[in-house]
């Protein structure tokens, strides 16, 4: 008997893709999540280096930390920061990418959490 898994308590899932940077979404399938997730971390494979990574969504700052981390190789990373209207670029490994602290505006329904995964 085939048994159903359960869905992992960390989704990321990529949004909007443009030329220079995809949006990779966060998304809590739990109400609280633990430190046991960072070992379950899987960014999704469509992930590419060759651009910036925009991280957005709802999670401690520890989860944002290893995301950072985990996305190391992309050109550039930043974390969406609503309030500023944009993301803030907390990173950057390319002479082309735009400068620390650089607001990369976003229109809001860019930032919009998916409720649920793409099957």
């Amino acid at each position: 008997m085939e048994t159903l898994s359960e869905p992992p308590p960390v989704e990321l899932v990529i949004g909007q893709t443009t030329e220079e940077f995809q949006i990779l979404h966060v998304v809590l399938r739990v109400p609280a999540v633990g430190v046991e997730v960072l070992g379950m971390l899987r960014l999704p494979e469509e992930l590419r280096w060759d651009r910036g990574v925009v991280i957005n969504g709802r999670a401690p700052v520890w989860l944002y930390a290893a995301l950072v981390h985990l996305c190391h190789p992309a050109r550039w990373i930043a974390t969406v920061d609503p309030r500023l209207g944009g993301a803030v670029v907390v990173v950057r490994h390319h002479p082309d990418a735009p400068a620390i602290g650089q607001v990369i505006p976003l229109a809001p329904e860019l930032i919009a959490i998916p409720t649920q995964a793409a099957d």
